[in-house]
């Protein structure tokens, strides 16, 4: 099954560190979307507010633990926990009701060792891996917009195709590129999915890239990487969204394939 993910940033000037130094070895932290809610009343900020409002409807009991790394490339992992609220209409002959029924659901949230990415793992909407994320920042640094979307440039997805290119023996391959703000044969596109393996060796690909302003997403095969001996096959997005294609029956996977993302894109201190 896909796993998908999504990358958030601290914003500079803001340590990672405090997530340790307030949640390692301390009570859960708990009612993250009540007190992310009081603070939008205060400011004013209805419009969030009330969007924070909606998912309290559907999220209950939200607390998070921060626990001590069991992958090298963290300095800290953290367990976000809540009770989801499904609720279906049911009926038993003229009688109708409505159904609650409470899912747990638990993400892990990677704080990475040498870059300031938090990274957000089994993302159900990512409305509401927003809302908590920002309650998440709201808790520790008194802002609600200081964990933010990791925001990926037309020359990240470059080097990040660089890697791939890489040497010979070690190579991986692109499968799909979305371009945005395109110029094709005198049309301008808002967005062109190029498709086909091994894409780089196509000449529309270099084509499409050249003449667009933007990169959206890039699905892709790594190189192999000898620290664990395998590939992987995945997509990344300009937002910071991430879908893991293959199956990971270790996560030390993902924490070397997520080290070699910090260092091409230049994250790493």
């Amino acid at each position: 099954m896909p796993k998908a993910l999504i990358l958030y940033k601290i914003k500079k000037d803001y340590s990672p560190n405090e997530i340790v130094e307030k949640l390692m070895g301390k009570p859960a932290l708990q009612k993250l979307l009540s007190s992310l809610q009081s603070y939008y009343i205060d400011s004013k900020e209805k419009a969030r507010a009330r969007i924070v409002r909606i998912w309290m409807n559907n999220i209950k009991a939200e607390k998070v633990v921060c626990n001590e790394p069991k992958y090298p490339g963290n300095r800290a992992e953290l367990l976000l926990e809540y009770q989801y609220s499904l609720k279906y209409p049911s009926s038993l002959g003229s009688i109708r009701k409505i159904t609650i029924i409470n899912i747990p659901v638990a993400h892990y949230l990677w704080l990475r060792r040498k870059s300031p990415l938090l990274v957000f793992m089994d993302i159900i909407k990512r409305g509401l891996s927003k809302v908590l994320i920002e309650a998440l920042s709201y808790a520790i640094y008194g802002r609600p917009d200081i964990i933010q979307p990791l925001s990926l440039k037309f020359e990240d997805f470059e080097s990040i195709e660089a890697w791939i290119r890489g040497e010979e023996g070690s190579k991986g391959f692109i499968k799909r590129a979305v371009f945005g703000d395109t110029i094709v044969e005198e049309s301008h596109l808002e967005e062109v999915s190029v498709k086909r393996t091994p894409l780089e060796s196509q000449p529309i690909f270099k084509n499409v890239k050249e003449n667009s302003r933007r990169w959206i997403s890039l699905t892709f095969v790594t190189p192999m990487m000898e620290e664990v001996g395998t590939r992987i096959t995945c997509k990344i997005s300009y937002n910071g969204s991430m879908v893991i294609y293959t199956p990971l029956h270790d996560l030390t996977t993902l924490d070397v394939f997520l080290s070699k993302l910090e260092s091409i894109l230049a994250l790493t201190h």
